[in-house]
C-alpha cells in the first residue's frame, strides 16, 4: 500500500489528507485522531492535497494564535506532510518509535 501511494506520488497524481491518514496509521503513528481534527478545518476535507494543505498550515502557523497544545499538533501535522512530500515519510521515526 505506501509503495503503491508514493508510486502514485511519482505518476503525478495527487496524494490527498486520506492518503496522508492512511500512511501514518500504516507507520503505526499515535497521533491520527490529531490529524483527523486538522484534516477537517480544511474545506476539501480528506480530499484536499498534501501539497495544498502543507501550503496552507504554514500560513496558518505563521499567523494564528492558536493555543500552544493546538500550535504543536499544527506543526507535527505539517512535517508529516512535508515528509511525505520529500519521499522520506516512512524513514522519519515518529516519538512512539523513538521511545521504543
Amino acid at each position: 500500500m505506501s509503495t503503491a501511494i508514493l508510486s502514485a506520488s511519482t505518476n503525478w497524481q495527487a496524494l490527498t489528507l486520506r492518503d496522508a491518514l492512511r500512511m501514518k496509521r500504516e507507520r503505526g503513528d499515535p497521533d491520527c485522531d490529531g490529524f483527523k481534527d486538522i484534516c477537517r478545518f480544511y474545506a476539501h476535507g480528506f480530499g484536499a492535497t498534501v501539497e495544498g494543505a502543507a501550503r496552507s498550515m504554514r500560513k496558518w502557523i505563521q499567523t494564528s494564535h492558536a493555543s500552544p497544545r493546538y500550535q504543536a499538533m499544527r506543526e507535527a501535522f505539517l512535517a508529516d506532510l512535508e515528509a511525505i512530500q520529500a519521499g522520506t515519510f516512512f524513514n522519519t521515526a515518529t516519538p512512539a518509535r523513538r521511545a521504543a
